[in-house]
């Protein structure tokens, strides 16, 4: 509708303009006698996004060219023909001129929105998911971690986390950025057993259950006591005692084991 709006209203103009050489040369004869012109634009006021082209139609009653000039490239810049092209968020002033008359159209280049699904996430060590983005411009935004070491994050969005702790993803995209907190959470581990006692040479395995899912690291407080396999699986060496952990991501929890003879 607006577009529509607009066509008409260049065509008007136009029309209007011819009329005047039609039916008012006098007119006309004039102007060019005294120097005078107009210069007609086809909008005195846009609105664009960044990255956006908008040609502005433009004439002078002489049928002079026209020189166009931004007040900001760096926001908006123009080419010889009229074309408008949004650099980044601001406002220019976009003119055309011919025999030191002139007309001025206002550009307003909006700020890139972007809108995420959510602020912040939870997870475990290991476990990843795709950020959800969207900006007002389309463009594809880029992404950085604050702190890789905790979470990492490639150019699709694809968030891995590394270790337990908090870091933010930095999301930018045309001179915008958001934040997005990553919270690496400390896994929760349950042992089948709480202690044990064995004989030398037995060996019996001990199960661990972990919130994350991930699989702890088995070790033994002295080796010479007891030894371990990657399964949680104790084997007693010789008399005494020692502790059996299980770890992960900065969780650890033992068992104490006592062997006998």
């Amino acid at each position: 509708m607006k577009q529509s709006y607009r066509i008409i209203s260049i065509i008007t103009a136009i029309l209007f303009t011819f009329s005047m050489f039609l039916f008012h040369p006098g007119i006309i004869s004039f102007a060019h006698a005294k120097g005078l012109d107009y210069v007609y634009l086809s909008d005195r006021n846009i609105t664009l996004q960044i990255g956006d082209e908008y040609n502005l139609y433009a004439f002078s009653l002489s049928g002079k060219p026209l020189k166009f000039k931004s007040s900001k490239s760096s926001v908006a810049s123009v080419n010889a023909a009229g074309l408008i092209t949004a650099k980044k968020a601001g406002t220019a002033r976009i003119t055309a001129k011919v025999s030191g008359y002139e007309s001025t159209c206002v550009v307003v280049v909006k700020p890139t929105a972007i809108t995420i699904s959510s602020t912040k996430h939870e997870l475990y060590r290991n476990h990843s998911f795709f950020l959800k983005v969207k900006t007002s411009t389309g463009h594809v935004p880029v992404y950085r971690s604050s702190r890789s070491s905790v979470a990492t994050v490639d150019e699709n969005g694809l968030v891995i986390a590394k270790k337990n702790g908090s870091a933010n993803i930095r999301i930018s995209c045309d001179g915008t950025t958001v934040l997005y907190e990553i919270r690496v959470l400390k896994p929760e581990i349950n042992l089948s057993n709480s202690s044990l006692t064995l004989k030398t040479g037995q060996s019996f395995r001990v199960t661990a259950t972990v919130s994350s899912g991930n699989s702890p690291v088995w070790s033994v407080s002295n080796i010479n006591v007891l030894s371990v396999s990657n399964d949680g699986t104790v084997t007693a060496r010789q008399k005494g005692k020692a502790y059996l952990y299980a770890s992960e991501d900065g969780t650890k929890v033992s068992c104490i084991v006592r062997v006998v003879e």
